[in-house]
């Protein structure tokens, strides 16, 4: 099996050091860790991923930097880190997705998912009840559900 592991490396102009920092520990909640007598400095997010960023003057600059990979972080509430996004005056990039993009100081381009863990709970908690073949045309026609005590569907109501 193949996977795409969690961490990133990215390169930034030195002039974006202190704007990019703040994005990442301000607006994702990363902290921050500078590499001895390196330029990278290493951001770790609340899940343990992490990016490296090297602040080199021979980085992409911003309009080739949000034509190089984009790259997407996951939260339990999109609504607020977008808001974050807005608040900080970063601008949103518009794809065909429609899914929410933005171009970080220093022009790299992020997305924001819902997250997928989340989900999956989710959808495994509704696939547990399952209805029984009567029930489910009855769902299907719209009737009103009838059945004994022990009717789980009714508990869901």
């Amino acid at each position: 099996m193949i996977a795409l592991s969690n961490r990133a490396h990215l390169f930034a102009h030195p002039d974006t050091e202190g704007d990019l920092t703040t994005f990442f520990t301000h607006i994702f909640g990363c902290v921050a860790t500078a590499m001895p007598e390196t330029s990278i400095v290493a951001f770790r997010f609340p899940n343990g991923a992490s990016v490296t960023v090297d602040f080199t003057a021979d980085a992409l600059d911003e309009g080739q930097a949000a034509r190089g990979a984009w790259l997407e972080v996951q939260t339990d509430d999109p609504p607020a880190l977008e808001g974050k996004m807005h608040a900080a005056g970063l601008p949103r990039v518009d794809y065909a997705t429609g899914r929410f993009y933005f171009r970080a100081p220093g022009g790299q381009v992020w997305g924001i998912l819902p997250d997928v863990n989340r989900e999956v709970r989710s959808v495994a908690l509704h696939r547990a009840w399952r209805p029984s073949p009567h029930k489910r045309r009855a769902l299907t026609a719209g009737e009103p559900l009838r059945g004994g005590g022990n009717d789980r569907a009714q508990s869901l109501r």
